[in-house]
């Protein structure tokens, strides 16, 4: 009886160690510190951002990624916007791991001011993504993401990378980097984040 009880609770835990598979129902926030290389400067930027994702079908998501970050130095201020929804599909390769892919309308707001000068530009275009995720161990998670963004006639590339400690079934708290490099503009933004994660 008691050899067959512990058979029982091994089968048990070893199904609930083999389920565990990245959740695409959440929403994340996070604290952002952005280096803005414009030209000959680099500007450190500080923000906030707020995302999700759902499943909408069993393979299907939608999803959302919004981030403001600015700075302000000798009376003059800069900030920037970034925008990204979309949805996307992904594909579990193993118990673990996903690979995805999305497609998103992208907008991004810079405005700046000095003295009595102040200028604003707003940009809308799309982007193609695909990315991982996966379970390296049941408490740790590992991602990444390219995305080619076409806006207002710019090409863009968009890399990402992060992990996610779970805390519990719920929360969980990661960091991440992000790079955005305009290929014909002089201006990249790296970004180092710090989120927060409920996980539904």
């Amino acid at each position: 009886m008691n050899k067959s009880l512990l058979a029982l609770a091994l089968l048990t835990v070893s199904g609930t160690a083999m389920a565990q598979s990245p959740q695409w129902n959440k929403i994340e926030v996070s604290y952002l510190d952005a280096t803005v290389d414009v030209g000959a400067s680099e500007p450190s930027f500080d923000g906030l951002g707020l995302s999700g994702s759902a499943v909408i079908t069993d393979n299907w998501i939608v999803f959302t990624d919004y981030k403001t970050i600015d700075a302000e130095a000798n009376g003059a201020n800069a900030d920037l916007e970034f925008l990204s929804a979309g949805a996307g599909a992904f594909k579990r390769v193993t118990d673990t791991t996903d690979i995805y892919t999305t497609i998103s309308v992208e907008r991004l707001d810079i405005s700046g001011s000095a003295a009595a000068l102040s200028v604003s530009d707003d940009d809308i275009g799309y982007g193609i993504g695909i990315g991982v995720r996966s379970m390296l161990i049941p408490l740790l998670e590992v991602g990444a993401k390219i995305d080619y963004v076409d806006i207002d006639d710019t090409d863009v590339f968009r890399a990402q990378a992060n992990a996610f400690y779970h805390f519990t079934k719920n929360l969980s708290a990661g960091i991440g980097y992000e790079t955005y490099r305009p290929s014909d503009v002089d201006l990249d933004i790296d970004t180092v984040s710090v989120s927060f994660r409920y996980t539904f």
